[in-house]
């Protein structure tokens, strides 16, 4: 580990001292969480024949509050990049590159579209119209407070709004161009999260949390 990054961890170390402190398990000491990722260090002691000066930890917190999936490593860069994608930064990040006043604008009249479509199930158009009314009550200008509108879950249902609405022959060219460009975006945030978490995921890190706490 270089010098530079041995000061990031030092510093992590003392900024940790400054908020109430947590037991975490096996001596960890919690660099930050966020979300239900948790991340935790502990420095090694290189006289029992340790290669790196720091372990890390990055966890999911269950709702009893307990720790599991540990994502262990001597990797710092490696450790952020964990506790970035189990986070909600991560998710967080991406919206905000994601839309802009216009994509919220047309977002809204295809959802109006799609939520009158026969046959549509009830809950669905419900909570199209929820979204709706959020942007109807909450139009932002910025796009670090757009990017904090929607969660996931909301954002595929936005897409399916959108891909009902785009095959309606009343629709003009530029709007299904519009249409089109922001189903590309939600598209390449699903396969940055299949990415992140299905095809790149460690197929060791299960068994290498079989010894630990």
């Amino acid at each position: 580990m270089d010098r530079e990054l041995i000061e990031e961890v030092e510093n992590a170390f003392i900024m940790s001292k400054r908020s109430p402190e947590e037991e975490l398990p096996s001596f960890f000491t919690k660099l930050g969480d966020f979300g239900i990722a948790v991340m935790g260090a502990k420095k090694l002691d290189k006289t029992n024949g340790g290669e790196h000066d720091y372990e890390f930890v990055v966890w999911n917190r269950d709702q009893s509050g307990g720790f599991s999936n540990g994502h262990y490593t001597n990797d710092f860069e490696s450790a952020k990049k964990k506790f970035l994608e189990r986070s909600d930064l991560n998710q967080q990040y991406n919206s905000i590159r994601m839309f802009n006043v216009h994509d919220l604008s047309l977002i809204k009249n295809c959802l109006l579209h799609s939520s009158k479509i026969p046959n549509l199930a009830i809950d669905e158009a419900n909570q199209m119209t929820g979204l709706m009314n959020r942007i109807d009550n909450h139009t932002p200008s910025r796009k670090l407070d757009i990017g904090k509108m929607f969660d996931e879950s909301e954002l595929f249902l936005i897409k399916a709004g959108l891909v009902k609405a785009g095959v309606s022959p009343d629709l003009d060219n530029a709007t299904k161009k519009g249409i089109g460009q922001i189903v590309e975006k939600i598209e390449g945030l699903e396969d940055e999260v299949l990415e992140a978490f299905v095809y790149n995921d460690n197929e060791f890190e299960d068994e290498f949390d079989l010894g630990r706490d």
